[in-house]
């Protein structure tokens, strides 16, 4: 387990070439699971139910609210998994993936493992401060992190298998599965969505991270270091919160057209920034120089 739990490590924190086609199916196989059945059939690492059934009651519940707004019929399986069964050539412990018919979603994510996968494990003293400010635990913001990020991987299967849209860029692609999470938790006014929004405020201004132009997300996507795609992922929580004053769920309609199969096939990030500030009154132009002009804090 040490050794495994090491390469795990070194996988993680020194290179993001962790998103590969998984074949989930394949993979899923060859793991001895515990199973929850209903409307999102779920497997498990045994000694991981109650946290199985908390994910898939929020996937249940998540795919209940977006079937009745877009009558299209969900269908795809749920693996929570500890670090002994993670696909780990494939994917880095600690990301999510949705992959084949599959959400993949770690188990359990120990506490200084969370303080180095977000790049922040110098700064653990404010980083405690501002949780005791804030009235929370290190479990509550874990769980809270990982229950929000879970259902991004929701939004991948609704955007790119339900309704086929294009992949324009990096950025855009991983912004909408964010938003189409973020607009379910708002929507039942969740708590943990809140927490999600105070951490990624948090990351977003004391990560010390090498990369902060928005062009990066595209060019170095599979070179870039974990902690520091980590960073954008928080920003991208703090744009999503900005389009929903102003868009609610009309968002989501509104990238469906921009971006369908029949709609231009070749976009840089330049054009999708301009889209999309377009469709959301001049919100996405001021976030992109706001990462344009970000001094990392000095450790």
């Amino acid at each position: 387990m040490k050794g495994f739990f090491g390469i795990l490590i070194l996988l993680v924190f020194f290179n993001a070439s962790y998103c590969q086609d998984l074949n989930t199916d394949s993979i899923m196989k060859t793991r001895k699971t515990e199973h929850l059945t209903g409307k999102i059939p779920t497997s498990y690492t045994a000694g991981y139910e109650s946290r199985a059934k908390v994910l898939q009651n929020e996937f249940e519940s998540a795919v209940t609210f977006y079937e009745k707004k877009y009558h299209k019929k969900f269908k795809l399986k749920l693996a929570v998994l500890d670090s002994n069964q993670w696909p780990a050539k494939e994917l880095a412990f600690g990301f999510m993936d949705y992959d084949s018919g599959w959400a993949m979603i770690p188990a359990h994510i120990p506490y200084q493992f969370f303080l180095r996968l977000y790049g922040i494990e110098s700064r653990q003293l404010s980083f405690e401060a501002f949780l005791k400010k804030n009235g929370l635990t290190p479990n509550e913001i874990i769980s809270s992190v990982y229950l929000v990020y879970a259902l991004h991987e929701l939004g991948h299967y609704f955007i790119e298998d339900l309704e086929h849209e294009q992949v324009p860029d990096m950025f855009a692609n991983e912004m909408i599965a964010t938003y189409f999470s973020f607009n379910y938790f708002k929507s039942i006014n969740s708590k943990d969505l809140n927490n999600l929004i105070l951490f990624s405020k948090f990351i977003a201004q004391n990560y010390n991270g090498k990369y902060h132009r928005i062009g990066a997300m595209d060019s170095l996507f599979a070179n870039m270091p974990i902690q520091n795609f980590k960073w954008y992922h928080c920003n991208i929580v703090l744009l999503c919160n900005n389009i929903y004053k102003k868009k609610a769920g009309s968002f989501i309609d509104d990238y469906l057209v921009l971006f369908a199969k029949s709609a231009k096939s070749k976009y840089t990030t330049s054009d999708v920034v301009t889209l999309l500030d377009k469709h959301t009154g001049g919100v996405v132009k001021p976030w992109v120089n706001n990462l344009d002009t970000y001094k990392p804090p000095v450790n």
